[in-house]
């Protein structure tokens, strides 16, 4: 029996979890895929020092439809994705996979 002197938290010696990878979970369903997908195509374009009107006039968009796509109430279709990552300055086609994968994922059936 532990006296509670030097005694271990059990909680506190637990192994942490380790960090999410980046790369794309294959079982997670379209509305995480879509939700990580929103976070990252926000993150890129504040990260670029862009806002939502600049980017919308600059790709001939409505700024509504830019509003939707980040907000999750529209999808986005692959050319329109492919068109905000080269705007965003996207170069890493590893990133530009996982991306376009996330997005693929996001427009499948949910169970």
């Amino acid at each position: 029996m532990s006296t509670g002197k030097g005694s271990e938290n059990p909680v506190a010696s637990a192994p942490t979890a380790a960090p999410i990878p980046r790369a794309v979970a294959t079982d997670q369903g379209p509305v995480v895929q879509s939700a990580l997908l929103r976070g990252e195509l926000v993150r890129l374009r504040k990260e670029s020092g862009l806002t939502q009107e600049q980017v919308a006039a600059d790709l001939e968009w409505s700024p509504s439809k830019l509003i939707r796509v980040e907000g999750g109430r529209s999808s986005i279709t692959k050319v329109d994705l492919d068109a905000l990552l080269t705007k965003y300055g996207v170069t890493s086609e590893s990133t530009r996979e996982r991306l376009q994968a996330l997005n693929k994922g996001a427009r499948e059936r949910a169970w």
